[in-house]
């Protein structure tokens, strides 16, 4: 540093001086707090202490962590077209290949199906009047 410039610097430096232990008095700090609703540290050096700031800061990660395991398990829940025709063909192959299958019983007992299907949706499926309910509508319509 130049001389020049450090008797700037040093000028700089006694005019901005903020005394260590004393609290900060600004109108930017009271009205701040006021509109934040939150009463200034008197014992602290700092208009807000950085206990009181850090703990705001992890409620707001804790929340911001609920959200986005609450987001991921949506994610997880849902299931493509796809991806349930194959859980569903899996559980049908099986049934089909041992000589005492019950496809009813293996979607009943997937885990994968009971995450996503309660059980009374699970026997609506296996109900044969609720697919049968429109099938007069479909003779009256071709004339049968």
């Amino acid at each position: 540093m130049l001389p020049q410039q450090k008797t700037i610097y040093q000028t700089w430096r006694t005019k901005n001086a903020v005394e260590v232990n004393k609290p900060p008095n600004s109108a930017w700090g009271a009205i701040a707090c006021q509109k934040l609703g939150l009463k200034p540290d008197t014992g602290s050096t700092q208009v807000i202490s950085r206990d009181r700031h850090a703990d705001f800061v992890q409620q707001l990660a804790l929340l911001a962590a609920s959200i986005e395991r609450f987001a991921v398990e949506i994610r997880n829940l849902q299931k493509t077209r796809e991806e349930a025709y194959a859980i569903v063909q899996q559980n049908a192959h099986t049934a089909w290949n041992k000589p005492d299958g019950n496809f009813h019983e293996l979607i009943v007992k997937d885990s994968r199906v009971t995450q996503q299907l309660s059980a009374a949706e699970i026997e609506e499926c296996f109900d044969s009047q609720q697919h049968l309910k429109h099938l007069e509508q479909v003779y009256q319509r071709l004339g049968i």
